[in-house]
């Protein structure tokens, strides 16, 4: 009976061998208990993109459980490395996943079993795009797939593993950027107009229109802005304003979640209307450096040209 459940085991492996390296999941953690994320879900996820991948492999936590079941029975210990060595897993895979408002962040390590000292760790973000228009839910599995991807690229110094022209896919890393505020300058000397007037508004739709824009662009991960706005509530950061310089507090807050990339602007009064300048920096320990800028004149005191300027803006300084 024995040797006939030790075949069995060897029958389960056979189709493992088909590719050259191969991972085996030792531990899954989902962002909490009784999360729409689930440990299976993340499992599932992690098997479909490694069947895009022709010469790697991933045994499922279903097929590492089976072959744990099938040492219990023998009495035999289930221990880790006995199962990745009977399942022929070159590689043991530690996945974790995130939420963040509607970002999420997977985070993947890889320990070699035949040399546990061979290691590597990737990381990759997401922003959730689509909901359930009956329940209001956020449909979280596309945005999972992609931020397991984006990790697994990372963790496998491969940023070209799920770029495929011929079978469609097109997932590189990317890093995170966060919209911040158009800080508006006026003077006594200017007629007054109605979108500093009305800051609040304005500068949420501008901010709003900078998302829009940015959010098209393939070389970022951009944080919305109730997604930003839970950044800053996580660090008891209230009442942050769309119209007034980004403070201290704000930068440390993103710099500590792991945001590359931050977009402020300004809006000036001047003679032709208003001078609407916009920066690109990257944030650092010790604040931010410029990478670019732009700008452009809003001439008339309309809120949908100043819309239509920043998207504008935006295309140009991120493209």
């Amino acid at each position: 009976m024995k040797q006939l459940k030790i075949l069995t085991i060897f029958f389960l492996l056979f189709t493992y061998f088909s590719k050259s390296e191969s991972y085996m999941p030792a531990r899954i953690i989902n962002p909490e208990p009784g999360h729409a994320i689930s440990e299976t879900k993340i499992d599932m996820a992690l098997s479909f993109a490694f069947t895009i991948l022709d010469s790697k492999q991933y045994i499922s936590a279903k097929e590492r459980d089976s072959i744990s079941s099938h040492l219990y029975e023998m009495n035999e210990n289930p221990e880790l490395m006995k199962v990745a060595k009977l399942s022929d897993a070159k590689n043991l895979l530690f996945a974790k996943v995130n939420v963040l408002g509607n970002i999420i962040r997977a985070d993947i390590d890889i320990i070699n079993v035949a040399d546990t000292t061979k290691r590597s760790r990737g990381f990759g973000y997401a922003l959730v795009r689509y909901f359930d228009k009956e329940t209001g839910d956020l449909i979280y599995d596309p945005a999972l797939l992609t931020s397991i991807q984006r990790a697994l690229a990372v963790a496998m110094n491969d940023s070209l593993l799920f770029v495929d022209s011929i079978k469609g896919f097109n997932v590189r890393p990317l890093p995170t950027l966060v919209i911040g505020s158009i800080y508006y300058v006026d003077y006594e000397s200017f007629k007054d107009w109605e979108i500093i007037r009305n800051h609040v508004v304005s500068s949420y739709s501008a901010v709003e229109s900078i998302f829009e824009a940015a959010n098209k662009s393939e070389k970022y991960v951009v944080y919305d802005l109730a997604t930003r706005d839970s950044v800053y509530s996580k660090f008891k950061l209230y009442g942050i304003e769309n119209y007034a310089a980004p403070s201290e507090h704000e930068l440390n807050a993103l710099y500590k979640v792991g945001v590359d990339y931050f977009i402020t602007g300004s809006l000036e009064r001047t003679d032709e209307g208003a001078k609407v300048m916009m920066s690109l920096f990257g944030i650092r320990q010790r604040g931010l450096l410029l990478i670019e800028e732009v700008e452009g004149i809003l001439k008339n005191d309309k809120l949908s040209e100043l819309q239509q300027l920043v998207r504008k803006l935006t295309r140009e300084l991120i493209e």
